[in-house]
């Protein structure tokens, strides 16, 4: 007379687009910028997917990376990461690196979710990416969202024109009011250090505002 047993290991997917925007320095015609990641398992075994990049709207130039992962349900707020990416620019000479990468996603105190992944490139370049974001509710609707990016690299890249040590660092406030939980139109800005490329470079900062929409499915 016993119930059927709940099968509780069925395959669940999402995908939630975190940056769908329009980015302005107020010298150009600006960028559109997209960040997305979803992933697609049961509860401790899952793929993951990443897409983030950023294409100029002046001229024919942008880069942009994407990643395929398997995910693994370590703790309470740990998982596991490993598998392969790819990142690319476009530029008069595009170029492009396939990679090995590993790392972890881990919610510490205060709600605070970090990434950290390690990556080796086919070229032997061995580069480290954190990001750190956190949600600050002022409403159940109304939401500030805070995020800090860093990258740094063991050696440079003369094909992606990308330097050794502090390749990129840049922080970002995005307010958000949800219509729906599913959809969010938004407006903030970013800041964001670019250090010298192989090229020769010199430093340079950027500031923009930001605008657009974040949605899940």
């Amino acid at each position: 007379g016993w119930a059927k047993p709940v099968h509780d290991r069925m395959p669940r997917g999402m995908l939630l687009v975190d940056q769908m925007e329009y980015r302005f320095d107020g010298a150009s015609p600006g960028q559109v910028g997209i960040d997305a990641e979803g992933w697609w398992g049961p509860d401790f075994d899952r793929l993951r997917y990443r897409l983030e990049g950023g294409w100029d709207l002046g001229s024919p130039t942008g880069e942009g990376e994407a990643a395929l992962l398997y995910s693994r349900l370590a703790g309470r707020w740990l998982e596991l990461q490993i598998g392969l990416g790819a990142e690319g620019t476009l530029e008069d000479s595009p170029a492009g690196a396939v990679r090995i990468e590993a790392g972890v996603e881990y919610v510490v105190p205060q709600d605070i979710d970090v990434e950290a992944h390690l990556r080796v490139s086919h070229r032997g370049r061995v580069s480290l990416k954190a990001t750190a974001t956190k949600d600050w509710l002022f409403t159940q609707r109304l939401i500030l969202q805070t995020r800090g990016d860093v990258l740094l690299a063991a050696q440079q890249s003369a094909e992606l024109d990308r330097p050794r040590g502090l390749d990129q660092l840049g922080v970002g406030l995005r307010l958000r009011y949800e219509v729906r939980r599913e959809l969010a139109p938004y407006i903030g800005g970013s800041y964001a250090l670019v250090p010298p490329g192989p090229s020769g470079s010199e430093l340079g900062h950027e500031i923009s505002a930001v605008g657009g929409l974040r949605w899940w499915l």
